[in-house]
């Protein structure tokens, strides 16, 4: 056998889920399933864990099991230049917005698909991590109690100051 074809065969055998224990294999549906894509929920669900060790152990068996994911992505035409190709095509989306009167089509405007758009753009900042996963009110939330804990601790933050015209 040659090395190009043995390296073709390991590459398979890599990839498949054959050599996948059942609690994988669970992970990987709950994973793509109930988990929502989030390896810590998914490996707490199969594994039946705390909390604590499956943000370690998801991140772990992910680590694993990425060739057989990425290899069941490219089965299906998800390559990731495909993705991107896609989404930088959903960045310049367009829509066609019918205008009637009494009923009948008078107008039609191609405009641009701002919802498509804006969704296309927060997929790509977090792909690249620019987008926090904190909504607003999370974040407003924190800083509140920061600001109460500073209270306490005698000190104001410089917004308090700029404020009180120190």
């Amino acid at each position: 056998m040659s090395p190009r074809a043995k390296k073709t065969q390991d590459t398979k055998k890599e990839t498949s889920t054959g050599q996948c224990t059942v609690k994988e294999l669970k992970f990987l549906d709950l994973l793509f399933g109930e988990a929502n894509f989030n390896a810590s929920r998914a490996y707490e669900l199969a594994f039946r864990t705390r909390h604590e060790s499956a943000r370690v152990g998801g991140c772990n068996l992910l680590k694993k099991l990425y060739p057989i994911i990425k290899q069941w992505l490219e089965d299906e035409g998800l390559t990731e230049n495909r993705l991107k190709f896609k989404l930088l095509r959903l960045l310049d989306a367009k829509e066609t917005k019918f205008f009637a009167h009494e009923g009948k089509v008078t107008d039609k405007r191609e405009v641009e698909a701002l919802g498509i758009q804006v969704k296309a753009l927060e997929l790509a900042m977090k792909a690249k991590g620019m987008l926090s996963d904190k909504s607003a009110r999370e974040i407003e939330q924190i800083d509140e109690l920061i600001e109460l804990e500073l209270k306490k601790l005698g000190l104001a933050t410089p917004k308090q100051n700029q404020e009180q015209g120190v």
